[in-house]
């Protein structure tokens, strides 16, 4: 079992260093199914299935956040900032959040459109 805490160890610290949530959330899915796989075959009481899956998953999402804190304080120029309006792309207001361009569109609140001041529900 030392081996296979190593190993997702590893495997959430290079997830963290190289990928994004999207990843981790298909990691933690299989590791769970695989953490619940090896209990049954083992004959695991449930709450001993129960412990091996939360410390399987707390070893995996623990490392991959140290990766994360890993990959920011080493590669913080990997992400650039803009200082002012004429560095963003075309078309684009700057918003800044965490010193990064957002790409979320703006756009009207389309449930906001149409409703008259004073009347909530059109009759």
């Amino acid at each position: 079992m030392g081996y296979a805490a190593l190993v997702l160890a590893i495997l959430g610290l290079a997830a963290g260093l190289t990928s994004r949530l999207k990843i981790l959330l298909v990691h933690v899915a299989v590791v769970f199914l695989l953490s619940i796989g090896f209990s049954l075959q083992a004959g695991f009481t449930f709450l001993w299935t129960a412990a091996i899956v939360m410390i399987a998953q707390t070893i995996l999402q623990s490392s991959y956040l140290a990766g994360l804190v890993i990959r920011a304080v080493l590669r913080p120029a990997q992400f650039p900032a803009f200082d002012d309006a004429s560095d963003a792309p075309a078309g684009e207001r700057s918003v800044k959040a965490f010193d990064r361009l957002s790409k979320t569109p703006r756009s009207q609140r389309p449930f906001a459109q149409g409703i008259v001041r004073g009347q909530l529900w059109p009759r």
